[in-house]
Parts: structure tokens; C-alpha cells; sequence
């Protein structure tokens, strides 16, 4: 199964009309007031991406973090969710599921408990699962 992890980028680009990109940078590298506005807006949608993925266990909200980082010059300010090896649900939870069947893989029946009691199938139709896009809905986040 694979497992997914989604960043999203907050950058400062230098601008291509009538602008030296290499003092642009320069200027973004060196002012640590356009850092920390990439770094805040990298916060809120990682505060909105902790706050909106859904909760079972709260192993998803316990990924999401922000870093710095910096590529061919560029800097940004990243929010992620996601962990290699940890939340491999991830993408269900993005995109959702549809319908399905369950059965067991390592034993001869499925147990789980329905109205107080214990109970046993072969199998499970399970209905599927909404999608729940927050890592989108995180980007407008950032903006404000």
C-alpha cells in the first residue's frame, strides 16, 4: 500500500518583469520579516490542517508540522501532514473510498463490536468513506 505525505508550499518568488530575481532573492533570504510571514502563513495552514483532518486516534493531527526550506535559492515555508510509515490512511482520508468488501487477511473471521455485543462475519460491506479535502481548504487558510 502506498503511503502519502502532502506538502504545501508557501514561496516567495522574485518577479520577472523589469526586477534583478538575484536581489529579489537576496532581499528574501537576508529581511527576516518576509521569513517570518512565510513561516506564519506556513503555521495557519498547518493549524487548520491539525484542527480539520479527523480524528480517530489523532495519529493524522500529531504529523502535521511546518519547516523552512530552501531549493536552487528559493526559500519556503512548508506546512506538511503525513508520515512516511505512520499515517498510510492518509490518502482514504483525502480522497475517500467507495464502497467496498472486507475480509479478513491473517485470520478466519472479522471481529468487531456492534450494539454492546461481540460479533464475528466471513465479511463486511463496508459503505465507503466521504472525501474530507482539508489539505486543499488549508491553502486558502494561509492566505488570511
Amino acid at each position: 500500500m502506498a503511503t502519502h505525505e502532502y506538502r504545501i508550499h508557501v514561496k516567495a518568488r522574485p518577479g520577472r518583469n523589469a526586477v534583478d530575481p538575484g536581489r529579489v532573492q537576496q532581499f528574501i533570504n537576508s529581511e527576516p520579516g518576509v521569513v517570518r510571514e512565510l513561516m506564519r502563513r506556513a503555521d495557519r495552514a498547518s493549524d487548520y490542517q491539525r484542527r480539520n483532518c479527523g480524528r480517530r486516534t489523532g495519529r493524522l493531527a500529531a504529523t502535521a508540522r511546518t519547516q523552512l526550506a530552501t531549493s536552487r535559492g528559493n526559500i519556503a515555508a512548508q506546512a506538511i501532514i503525513g508520515r512516511d510509515g505512520v499515517t498510510p490512511y492518509l490518502g482514504y482520508v483525502m480522497y475517500g473510498t467507495g464502497p467496498h468488501v472486507i475480509r479478513p487477511s491473517r485470520a478466519k473471521a472479522l471481529r468487531f463490536v456492534s450494539g454492546g455485543s461481540v460479533r464475528f462475519a466471513t465479511r463486511v460491506n463496508h459503505p465507503g468513506n466521504r472525501a474530507n479535502p482539508f489539505v486543499l481548504e488549508s491553502v486558502a487558510a494561509a492566505a488570511g
